[in-house]
């Protein structure tokens, strides 16, 4: 239970962060939990997730961008993949089941001994409805290059507050008004001259 703890840890706070950037940070990346999910920010501080970890070891999550431009829903697997690929997968909870389509990035990196891919959901709508619709877990079936089935559950307990506060997290700092301007200054009541 430790090792998944401490793996669901390493990958929210290396994986998640938005485009798998480097982990080179001055001070360590601030996060909370939410039920079962993590919020935290990203090592670069370019980007914010919201993550949890799965029955078999795979991490489902949102990462956003801080500038504003986006945010993706990612399936972080030790599962090979190859980069370009797109894979049929099937979510399934409360709500209903529906189809979505993973795309594999090429973004790979090592936590411990352990390879980790990372495969973009395609279809980033049908996730949102999914987990904010649906209670209880979330199961996520796909294929994997060996010609066999993949499937791992994720509770969604604390999925709709982790959504709000990396939505939070997320937005672009509003822009810096400019001062207002100075009154101007009224005409003189007094005239100037020669008397």
């Amino acid at each position: 239970m430790r090792a998944v703890r401490v793996v669901r840890a390493a990958l929210c706070l290396a994986a998640m962060s938005g485009l798998l950037a480097p982990l080179a940070a001055a001070r360590p990346p601030e996060k909370a939990s939410f039920g079962a999910w993590v919020v935290g920010e990203a090592a670069d501080r370019a980007s914010v997730y919201a993550a949890t970890s799965g029955d078999s070891g795979d991490v489902l999550g949102k990462s956003c961008s801080r500038d504003g431009s986006g945010c993706v829903w990612v399936l972080l697997t030790p599962e090979g993949c190859a980069a370009g690929a797109r894979a049929p997968a099937l979510l399934n909870a409360s709500a209903g089941a529906a189809p979505v389509t993973l795309y594999c990035d090429g973004k790979r990196f090592q936590i411990g001994d352990a390879d980790f891919y990372r495969e973009v959901v395609l279809e980033p709508r049908i996730v949102e409805d999914e987990v904010r619709r649906s209670a209880g877990m979330l199961g996520v079936a796909y294929p994997l290059e060996s010609g066999a089935f993949k499937a791992d559950r994720f509770n969604l307990a604390g999925v709709a507050d982790a959504l709000s506060a990396l939505r939070g997290l997320s937005a672009p700092p509003a822009p810096a008004r400019p001062p207002a301007p100075a009154p101007p200054i009224p005409a003189s009541t007094t005239r100037s001259g020669v008397f």
